[in-house]
């Protein structure tokens, strides 16, 4: 599976929401049952990120036995060939266009060897991934914020008003640079929590998560007000 990865022939993802919109870990409502030799996998999920293009999805589920936590990789591209119609995926496209899809599992046979981790050691994977998941998150809107900054920068030194660039305006270059030092303050908190995915122990690792998701939402609302009125009329189109 890695070096299809790495190649870019097979696209995973986690499939993290239910029916109440947050990320299911602790108690997720799917249900992995014993059916014969392996198992059966029931239940819904929500807003799987490129759900329909994945051929791997990593799946947060509650074992029957027990009610333990269990992580487990479900083969998408094999179901869809094998065609018994218990796994039905439903492109849903997030707000911003970025591809997902509500997948359901019904009765759906799943081999031993698919449970990757059981208990403690499922808490554990899936607490580390939903960390990476934020991370990353919080990289690829430093990216978006960054562009929005740019082209923010080219627009001040274009738009002409009263015979000259409105970037010579004293009180929009103090905004301006206000924004650069938000972004700096993003990567700073970004790069510490990416660096603490691999050194950090669980506690601070999610600590260091947290600190970078409300230093990117709280900049990345700034930066795009800031941005779109900047723009003035041409922003708000």
């Amino acid at each position: 599976i890695g070096p299809r990865l790495a190649a870019g022939e097979l696209v995973a993802t986690v499939a993290w929401h239910e029916d109440d919109g947050l990320p299911a870990i602790d108690a997720p409502a799917v249900r992995l049952a014993p059916a014969g030799d392996g198992f059966a996998l029931d239940g819904h999920k929500r807003a799987v990120p490129f759900g329909a293009e994945a051929g791997l999805l990593l799946v947060p589920a509650t074992m029957d036995a027990g009610h333990a936590l269990v992580a487990l990789q479900v083969d998408a591209q094999a179901q869809a060939t094998a065609g018994a119609g218990r796994l039905e995926v439903v492109p849903a496209p997030a707000i911003d266009g970025m591809p997902s899809a509500d997948i359901r599992f019904d009765a759906l046979p799943i081999p031993a060897s698919a449970v990757v981790a059981r208990g403690e050691d499922a808490r554990g994977l899936l607490g580390w991934m939903r960390d990476a998941w934020r991370v990353a998150s919080c990289a690829d809107a430093l990216g978006a914020m960054r562009r929005l900054v740019e082209m923010t920068g080219e627009y001040l030194r274009v738009r002409q008003q009263f015979g000259a660039p409105i970037g010579q305006n004293q009180a929009l270059r103090h905004r301006f640079v206000d924004l650069h030092l938000a972004i700096r303050e993003v990567e700073a908190t970004c790069e510490y929590a990416a660096v603490s995915l691999d050194r950090a122990d669980a506690q601070a690792r999610a600590h260091a998560a947290d600190i970078a998701h409300y230093a990117t939402v709280r900049a990345a609302w700034r930066v795009s007000q800031e941005c779109v009125q900047m723009h003035g009329g041409i922003g708000m189109a």
